[in-house]
């Protein structure tokens, strides 16, 4: 198995996004499988490397990455170092990556672009990164497939709680990592991001439009 990582391409905001690829020599015409990680997430969480040779192993050109502010570094992929960044994460950051991520699918020459079809890509999210793969699909036609894993169906009710008003007035809200147990802040930039662009981060309403397959993934 063929494995390229931490390959370097610049996401929303000129911060860099890291990318990992995994393929096997055995094909060609490969369809290609992008992953997007969830919120608190990166691209070598948990078990997203056995995820990626698995779908290698199957035939697919498999490509993670990690969100430009998803709160890692280059130099720390694994680690929650830019807070700053993290707390500015907006959905139509997180979209203008995935255009990134897409553009650099179809044109880079460091990928096995000779082994794989980049106007065949099936995408999938999981947890935030789900609701922003939803819309995703319904904008880019190179999208050609979609799944999400425990993807969340309405961005309001994941930010309007009890600390909205809290969030509002200080401009900040922070939330524990469970994990690292570090306060991880949001700024109130992404209400502002969403309430900015409802209409177009209307999930629901992304799903009923979406003409393509659709694989649903919930426990």
């Amino acid at each position: 198995m063929e494995i390229l990582r931490n390959l370097k391409l610049t996401g929303a905001d000129n911060k860099p996004i890291l990318a990992d690829v995994f393929f096997k020599m055995n094909s060609f015409n490969k369809p290609v499988v992008l992953f997007n990680h969830g919120f608190k997430g990166f691209k070598d969480y948990g078990c997203w490397n056995m995820v990626a040779e698995h779908f290698a192993n199957e035939g697919f050109v498999f490509i993670k990455f990690n969100q430009s502010h998803n709160g890692t570094s280059t130099e720390l992929p694994s680690d929650f170092t830019d807070l700053d960044a993290f707390g500015k994460n907006t959905f139509s950051r997180e979209l203008t990556d995935i255009a990134k991520m897409i553009m650099w699918i179809k044109s880079n020459t460091s990928l096995p672009t000779d082994l794989m079809n980049a106007n065949n890509i099936s995408m999938i999210g999981h947890s935030r990164g789900g609701a922003t793969a939803i819309l995703a699909a319904n904008q880019h036609e190179e999208i050609t497939k979609l799944i999400t894993w425990a993807a969340f169906k309405n961005i309001p009710e994941r930010y309007m709680g009890p600390s909205f008003e809290e969030w509002k007035k200080n401009g900040v809200v922070y939330i524990e990592n469970s994990r690292t147990k570090q306060q991880m802040p949001l700024s109130y930039e992404i209400y502002e991001d969403y309430m900015a662009n409802a209409e177009y981060f209307d999930i629901e309403n992304a799903c009923n439009e979406i003409s393509k397959p659709q694989l649903i993934v919930h426990g």
